[in-house]
């Protein structure tokens, strides 16, 4: 009887023993569990702010290729403008000199009598 109450005493200091490892290594886990919640959470603000970042460049992005479309846009009016007026001042210079050539060719009864080109008449209107 002596051998089963010391057997049994051993088998209940094992129990205890490993009763303590279980609850040790169950403190480990809620620690484990807890440090992984926070890195968890911290990956998915990590992952939030990345987002709020992509979409920050995505906007400068957009709002510098509008700059550009309107800048753009500018150029094309100014080129637009610009080539009406060089081309009204071009028509201006071929009716000028249209009529530099008659004012030249004239005949001397033109000169004597002042008559002048119709083109120049035409031009004063």
């Amino acid at each position: 009887m002596k051998d089963t109450e010391a057997r049994i005493k051993e088998l209940e200091k094992k129990l205890k023993s490993r009763e303590s490892d279980i609850e040790n290594l169950q403190e480990k886990l809620k620690t484990n569990e807890d440090m992984l919640q926070d890195v968890i959470q911290e990956k998915n603000q990590i992952k939030l702010r990345l987002q709020e970042y992509d979409l920050n460049l995505i906007d400068a992005k957009l709002s510098q290729y509008q700059k550009l479309q309107e800048d753009h846009q500018k150029l094309v009016h100014r080129l637009q403008v610009t080539k009406k007026h060089l081309d009204d001042a071009r028509d201006e210079i071929a009716i000028l000199r249209e009529i530099i050539d008659d004012l030249t060719h004239r005949g001397l009864f033109d000169r004597i009598r002042s008559r002048y080109p119709e083109s120049l008449k035409k031009y004063k209107k």
